[in-house]
């Protein structure tokens, strides 16, 4: 099957200027990336091959830093265009 792939883009600030925090990128109830980082962070992470056909694909981040500090996101659904003709 022919697949295709997203890219999710994303930014965290922290009101309190620098802080350090672990970003999880989950697709579809699975950890794919960990990363660590300081605030102001801004990354594209890329490629997540998607085969046509298949069900929509949803992403969430959870971030966490010192507590109280933690975010996780409403899931966020992606589904790949259809082809021309389809």
């Amino acid at each position: 099957k022919e697949g295709t792939s997203a890219s999710v883009h994303f930014a965290i600030l922290s009101r309190h200027g620098h802080e350090q925090v672990t970003v999880e990128i989950i697709r579809n109830g699975r950890m794919i990336k960990k990363m660590n980082g300081v605030t102001p962070m801004r990354t594209v992470y890329k490629d997540f091959p998607h085969v046509r056909g298949e069900p929509a694909d949803y992403f969430r981040l959870l971030v966490t830093g010192p507590a109280p500090l933690r975010l996780i996101t409403n899931p966020l659904y992606i589904s790949p265009l259809p082809q021309k003709g389809q």
